[in-house]
């Protein structure tokens, strides 16, 4: 396997806080709204999506070494945490940025398919019974 450093410069530390802070505010905007939400209503729900969002921000570290696995996995995350939309979308970025169709696609498609999933799961607004749950 090709190591990164053959295609990918080395970040240096700026790169990593700047990403990072990118990351973190794409999860909080993704999560702001479904926090709420997930805290009053379906308590268990919000501590597994901290916990599949962590995950995700663990998982995002190797995304260079294996891009499309760190990606596909991200992605599918997000399909029951907003948390982890940060580093599904840093994932992402980094395998588009190798520019190879066949790695692309799948990626999308994934991503997509989360974010209807995602969407059907979680209410969008404050009223009851927005969401569909099974407990």
């Amino acid at each position: 396997m090709a190591e990164p450093e053959n295609f990918q410069p080395r970040l240096n530390a700026w790169s990593h806080v700047w990403r990072a802070m990118v990351v973190v505010g794409i999860s909080g905007l993704a999560w702001w709204e479904i926090a709420g939400w997930q805290w009053n209503h379906h308590r268990p729900w919000f501590f597994v999506d901290i916990g599949l969002g962590l995950t995700a921000f663990a998982l995002a570290h190797w995304r260079r070494r294996y891009p499309l696995t760190i990606a596909l996995i991200t992605a599918a995350l997000t399909a029951v945490s907003g948390s982890a939309a940060g580093p599904a979308t840093l994932a992402l970025v980094s395998l588009a940025t190798r520019r190879r169709w066949r790695e692309l696609v799948p990626a999308a498609i994934v991503s997509a398919g989360s974010a209807a999933v995602f969407a059907h799961l979680n209410p969008t607004d404050n009223s009851d019974g927005v969401a569909v749950f099974i407990s």
